[in-house]
């Protein structure tokens, strides 16, 4: 018998390969509860997806608020994320009231700032900057990394307090040589949404030899790099039946993962209305 997953995670991640099935198992089990989650995973495995699905799954009616913690200086992510007393401004935090509050590589957070989000995940209040006033506050914590909490730990980038009320649920992002069964659909996805976006141009496609040929690669950039090879054939070759030959023009011959052999591929037809999980 087939699982049952939540309809808002169905619909925002693509894929059936044994990974995704359980990438969306684990999504539906903590959709509806309180937890905090950590998504691990490289880059361009969908791990900002993946935190939508689960703020829309998870009955919340408040906002899904973004914050990138990497390349910003201490006082500005300070300020980015508990707003300033005496200022109209609100930060993050305040903003995601009712809703999800998503910290996009938490590794890179200053320790300081670990600090004080802790007590925020503890307590259930913050304070903003430059007062003592303790606000209360309900969001969502969901959180995205793109290295093991071994290492980060190991190197100082993430608190013993900090990890341990983040690590309570974390869920692997798989690797796209993890679930290379999804490929057609994910190709099919793309060449739904390029057709839409380029309606007046003429429909390409791709044959089995290269989706074959996609199936084999390594994709260091996973989903990023599917994406970026898939458009640029639709340009390079506008219309046309696009096949192995085509693509190792964009790619390369030596970009095939050692001893990779060509993979089966289901057939599928993916409703535009499916959200591309990047």
């Amino acid at each position: 018998m087939s699982e049952t997953f939540h309809p808002e995670i169905s619909a925002r991640l693509l894929g059936d390969s044994q990974a995704m099935v359980e990438l969306k198992s684990a999504l539906t089990r903590l959709a509806t509860t309180t937890a905090p989650v950590l998504l691990r995973g490289e880059r361009g495995t969908g791990k900002q997806s993946a935190a939508r699905a689960l703020h829309a799954a998870s009955g919340r009616t408040g906002p899904f608020v973004i914050v990138d913690c990497s390349g910003m200086r201490t006082e500005f992510l300070e300020l980015e994320l508990f707003g300033q007393h005496h200022s109209s401004q609100r930060g993050r935090i305040e903003c995601a009231a009712g809703g999800t509050l998503f910290l996009d590589e938490i590794g890179a957070m200053p320790e300081k700032l670990q600090a004080r989000l802790s007590h925020v995940l503890e307590k259930g209040t913050f304070r903003r900057a430059g007062s003592h006033q303790e606000i209360a506050v309900d969001f969502r914590f969901v959180a995205a990394t793109h290295e093991l909490y071994e290492t980060a730990l190991a190197h100082g980038r993430l608190g013993d307090d900090l990890l341990f009320r983040m690590n309570l649920h974390e869920i692997h992002m798989p690797r796209l040589v993890e679930r290379a069964h999804d490929i057609r659909m994910l190709v099919q996805s793309m060449l739904e949404n390029h057709a839409q976006r380029q309606f007046d141009q003429p429909r390409g496609s791709f044959d089995e030899t290269a989706l074959e040929l996609l199936a084999r690669q390594e994709w260091p950039g996973n989903l990023d790099d599917l994406y970026k090879v898939v458009s640029r054939a639709l340009t390079l070759f506008p219309g046309r039946e696009i096949g192995a030959a085509h693509l190792l023009q964009i790619i390369g011959p030596g970009s095939l993962a050692p001893g990779a052999q060509p993979r089966s591929l289901p057939d599928a037809h993916v409703p535009t209305q499916h959200f591309l999980s990047r």
